[in-house]
C-alpha cells in the first residue's frame, strides 16, 4: 500500500496551492515545478520533500489532489449538482462545437444552451467564478474521457 506522509497542515498547504491550477492539464513533472516553485519559503523543508518524489508517489498525490478539485466542483459555492444536472452539463458540453481555450466564452455559450430548457441550471452555472467553473469543467471533461 502507498501513501505518502504529509501532515493536514502541509497537506493543507499543498491544496490550496494546487487549486490555483486545473489539474488535468498539469502533467506529474509539471505539477511538481509548479509546487515546488510556489511554496513559501518559510517551507522549505516541504519544498525538498516534494522535490524528492519519484514519479509513484507524485502520481498518488496527483489523485489525492485531482479527487479533492472534483469534489470541490460538485459543491462550488455550496451549490450542489446533482447526478442529473451533472450528466445535464456534460451533454451539451459536448453538443457544443467550439473552441474550449478560453472558458470564458466556452462558459457563456453553456449558459445559452441550458437557458432554455434548464433554466435554474443555467443560473447555477452563471453564478460560479471563473475557478469554480474551471472545476466544474474539468469534472465533466473527465467525466466525457471516462464514458469514452
Amino acid at each position: 500500500m502507498s501513501y505518502l506522509r504529509f501532515s493536514p497542515d502541509e497537506y493543507g498547504l499543498i491544496s490550496r496551492l494546487a487549486q490555483e491550477i486545473p489539474l488535468s492539464w498539469a502533467d506529474l513533472p509539471a505539477l511538481k515545478h509548479f509546487l515546488v516553485a510556489y511554496l513559501p519559503l518559510d517551507r522549505l523543508d516541504l519544498t525538498m520533500r516534494i522535490s524528492r518524489l519519484d514519479s509513484r508517489q507524485m502520481r498518488l498525490l496527483y489523485e489525492h489532489l485531482k479527487n479533492e478539485q472534483q469534489d470541490t466542483a460538485r459543491t462550488v459555492g455550496g451549490h450542489l449538482f446533482t447526478e442529473e444536472e451533472m450528466d445535464t452539463v456534460a451533454e451539451v458540453c459536448a453538443s457544443i462545437v467550439s473552441p474550449t481555450r478560453f472558458l470564458r466564452y466556452f462558459r457563456m455559450g453553456l449558459i445559452n444552451h441550458l437557458r432554455d430548457l434548464h433554466p435554474e441550471l443555467a443560473r447555477k452555472v452563471a453564478r460560479l467564478s471563473e475557478r469554480q467553473f474551471e472545476r466544474l469543467y474539468e469534472q465533466v471533461k473527465g467525466r466525457r474521457k471516462g464514458s469514452a
